[in-house]
């Protein structure tokens, strides 16, 4: 059976003060057990268990500033199965990958690396609305001049011509390379001559 003490009675046992433990109460690392008078009394066995088992590593030597992540709840199940330190040590390790995802994606976001998904849609989407107005105001400035040529080889100038303007034009309102679009076009025209 478990010894039940009081809180100034547990600081005396581990050598501590009475704030140092009301500190170890307000993080839940206290096994704190309701006595037939209605008290409420530390379980000195299984809080002893409790804090060697949920001590920090990587504070060894200072327990006093030892401290769980926000929110850890033990059940006593796995108090009484030993395995406290192994689940504290999973959970510290998931903490630590998480918090080094997080400043990762903060310096890539800040080196310009990684870009914010809704800013790039919107970006896209105002780009492909440029291209498409860009493209479908070809047709009503060439009808006319296009109806009354008769030669091919004009007719797919006169294309070739419009076209390029058009996605220059986009291309400077986006900041793209202007040598690429001609390289395409260039090709695109090469093919259609080859058909």
């Amino acid at each position: 059976m478990s010894t039940l003490v009081s809180f100034s009675e547990y600081a005396a046992h581990i050598g501590s003060s009475a704030p140092y433990v009301s500190k170890l109460r307000k993080q839940g690392r206290l096994v704190i057990v309701i006595d037939a008078n209605g008290k409420e009394r530390v379980d000195q066995e299984l809080t002893d268990r409790l804090l060697k088992n949920t001590a920090d590593p990587s504070r060894a030597g200072n327990g006093a500033n030892a401290k769980p992540s926000a929110g850890t709840t033990i059940s006593s199940n796995i108090i009484e199965s030993g395995k406290v330190n192994e689940v504290f040590m999973r959970a510290k390790s998931a903490e630590a990958v998480h918090r080094a995802k997080l400043l990762e994606m903060k310096y890539k976001t800040l080196s310009g690396k990684l870009l914010d998904t809704d800013e790039v849609h919107q970006t896209q989407f105002e780009l492909a609305r440029q291209v498409r107005d860009a493209m479908m105001s070809i047709p009503p400035r060439l009808q006319d001049v296009l109806a009354a040529e008769s030669d091919p080889s004009v007719v797919g100038a006169l294309l070739t011509a419009e076209i390029r303007l058009a996605l220059e034009t986009a291309a400077k309102q986006t900041g793209g390379d202007i040598e690429e679009i001609d390289i395409d076009i260039e090709s695109a025209s090469d093919m259609e001559t080859d058909n």
